[in-house]
C-alpha cells in the first residue's frame, strides 16, 4: 500500500460522515469513524469488511514514515503518537 492510498482511505473516512472526531483502524474490524459521539463503519470500495494485521501494520507504517523512534514505540507498547498531514484537508 502505498501513501496515496492510505491517503485516500483517510480522506474517505474524513467524508464519510459529518462532524467525524476520531479514525479507528482497529485489526478485526471495518474501517470506523466517531461521529458525534457515534462509532459508525466506512463504506470503501473494495469494502474493508475487517482489517487484516498486515493492512493495520501496513497502514499504520504509512502514517510513522520510516520514523525509527515511532517504530520502535508502535513495536513496544502497541501505540504512539504522531502527526500526519493530508495536504488541503486536515492534520492529524
Amino acid at each position: 500500500m502505498r501513501k496515496q492510498e492510505v491517503d485516500h482511505i483517510l480522506a474517505r473516512m474524513l467524508d464519510s460522515y459529518e462532524n467525524v472526531s476520531d479514525l479507528n483502524l482497529t485489526v478485526g474490524k471495518p474501517l470506523q469513524v466517531e461521529s458525534s459521539g457515534e462509532l459508525l463503519p466506512v463504506e470503501m470500495r473494495p469494502f474493508f469488511e475487517e482489517l487484516t494485521p498486515f493492512q493495520t501494520e501496513t497502514i499504520a507504517l504509512n502514517l510513522i514514515s520510516h520514523d525509527r523512534r515511532l517504530t520502535e514505540r508502535l513495536i513496544t507498547t502497541g501505540s504512539c503518537d504522531l502527526s500526519y498531514s493530508l495536504p488541503g484537508k486536515a492534520r492529524f
